[in-house]
């Protein structure tokens, strides 16, 4: 009975993640939207998670508060920290792909869900007058990843374009390979990770 189960399980794991097509719940689960280049969003899903390890193995994450004993605190990357660390050096013009992709970011921010007087509402602010270039566009990066990885960029309710999707999706790239080259440190532990 057990050998049946797991060959059934590796039937369904094969479906799913080979991409095969298929009518089942979990096939209409593993759908991507329509519109969406899958290796844009697969690459931008492998780059922002090899960079949030590389942001922690670098020295770059939180300092966490104390947990009750015998439970170790998570460790968190500290984007904030490692964007200031970009402040004096982030030049949007210092070519025109990153020229293009920082004005495609800011003229067309993702919007985050936010909740005003109990009310689940939209909003597109995503950073304070006093933050700097680097730090806007890794709140607006991570705005993108958390609405995917949540479901909202998706949202018919908020006016899912998959064509802004993949531009916003490209445009992060760009501007997360500019953060790598501008930080050595970060850098190595990006490519340590394999």
């Amino acid at each position: 009975v057990m050998s049946r189960f797991i060959r059934a399980k590796n039937a369904t794991l094969k479906r799913l993640f080979l991409g095969r097509p298929n009518d089942s719940l979990e096939g209409r689960f593993m759908a991507v939207p329509s519109g969406i280049d899958q290796g844009v969003l697969l690459g931008f899903f492998v780059i922002f998670a090899r960079f949030e390890l590389a942001l922690k193995n670098a020295g770059f994450y939180c300092r966490p508060q104390q947990k009750p004993e015998g439970h170790p605190p998570d460790a968190k990357p500290d984007w904030d920290k490692f964007a200031l660390s970009l402040r004096p050096i982030f030049k949007p013009q210092a070519n025109d792909t990153l020229k293009e992709s920082y004005e495609y970011l800011i003229s067309n921010p993702p919007w985050r869900q936010v909740v005003i007087n109990g009310a689940l509402m939209w909003s597109a602010d995503y950073a304070p007058s006093t933050c700097s270039v680097a730090e806007h566009l890794l709140l607006l990066i991570r705005g993108l990843r958390n609405n995917l990885f949540h479901g909202v960029s998706f949202s018919t309710v908020q006016g899912y374009d998959a064509e802004t999707t993949k531009n916003l999706l490209r445009a992060s790239i760009v501007v997360l390979t500019e953060c790598l080259r501008l930080s050595p440190g970060v850098r190595v532990a990006f490519e340590e990770i394999s």
